[in-house]
């Protein structure tokens, strides 16, 4: 069970009333929050050319990310990527769960982010939800 702080609980709250969803999970990364929402119809929450996203960003002060949650791993990092994946291979030996993500070289750095910050969030969102503790980017 994560523990949220006071502020948190209020930018969960507020982004569930102003959405009509269901957050699953959610990350504050500095000036970035992430929420992994479960939803019917996940581009109603983000609006037309992202008005609703736009709102709550203006009305936090943050930029702000969406995910779609999938209790199948594969489609939840395809959620996360965002970019196309070529292949997905999920190894469960004595080491636990690990991934094995195959994209377009193109794509690589953009997945990574800078500094590695992206690859850092899906990481954390994949260890939360599914219990994967290693991503590797091919």
């Amino acid at each position: 069970m994560r523990k949220y702080g006071f502020e948190d609980i209020g930018y969960i709250t507020t982004f569930e009333k102003m959405t009509k969803s269901s957050v699953v999970d959610y990350i504050s990364d500095g000036g970035i929050l992430y929420f992994v929402v479960n939803s019917r119809n996940f581009y109603e929450i983000i609006g037309r050319d992202g008005v609703n996203i736009k709102k709550l960003s203006e009305k936090f002060g943050k930029k702000i990310k969406v995910y779609r949650y999938s209790k199948d791993i594969k489609e939840f990092i395809k959620n996360l990527v965002i970019k196309p994946c070529e292949k997905i291979e999920i190894i469960d030996d004595k080491n636990g769960k690990s991934l094995k993500i195959k994209v377009a070289n193109k794509d690589k750095a953009i997945i990574i982010g800078r500094e590695g910050k992206n690859l850092t969030i899906i990481k954390k969102l994949m260890d939360r939800q599914f219990g994967i503790k290693k991503i590797q980017i091919m």
